[in-house]
């Protein structure tokens, strides 16, 4: 103990047979303590750690399997290009998220429809459009040919009808017809008597 830190403790007793009043001291290197302590902390928190760390991987591995299905539909969805409108298949996914691709499906069926009924205005208006086009070229070259006034004018006549059969926005109304609506106001009195 020559030269080391030491932690004493001492305690002041009366022993039964004597009167005398003894001090007993007792006395321990710095050393042997941390010894001690360091044995403690080995003995007790590695095995806390070493759970710690376990529990954690078998959380992170569990979570991870548990979202693998998520993470297969996100794929599926993310690889899909944006005409195939088909339903998402659900026989994979959890039934927390089973509701969520019924409603995407839905989603998709709704707009397979509206985009049906957009292509079937389109062709419908392209026909529309191509048939009175058709024959105001035809008259046009008809027109464009003839040298003479007298055949010239049955064709430009032919052609004005045909253009004023063309759709046009006509129909609409212009905006100078249209009335602006202004929705009423209600005082408070007014407003609480008709919420009795």
């Amino acid at each position: 103990m020559q030269n080391e830190k030491v932690r004493v403790v001492s305690v002041l007793m009366t022993p039964a047979n004597s009167g005398n009043e003894v001090m007993i001291s007792v006395a321990e290197t710095l050393r042997k303590r941390r010894g001690m302590t360091n044995e403690i902390i080995l003995a007790v928190a590695l095995p806390q750690f070493l759970l710690v760390f376990v529990t954690l991987f078998h959380v992170w591995s569990g979570i991870k399997r548990g979202l693998q299905p998520l993470a297969d539909l996100t794929r599926s969805i993310d690889d899909r290009s944006a005409r195939d409108l088909t339903p998402i298949p659900d026989t994979d996914v959890p039934l927390e998220v089973r509701s969520l691709t019924h409603t995407l499906n839905a989603l998709m069926e709704r707009l397979g429809a509206s985009m049906t009924t957009q292509r079937r205005f389109i062709e419908n208006a392209a026909h529309q459009l191509r048939t009175p086009l058709a024959g105001l070229k035809l008259q046009a070259e008809l027109a464009a040919r003839s040298e003479k006034m007298d055949t010239l004018k049955p064709a430009l006549i032919h052609i004005k009808s045909a253009a004023e059969r063309l759709p046009t926005h006509s129909k609409i109304p212009p905006p100078d017809r249209y009335h602006q609506i202004t929705p009423p106001r209600f005082s408070g009195d007014l407003a609480v008597a008709h919420a009795r």
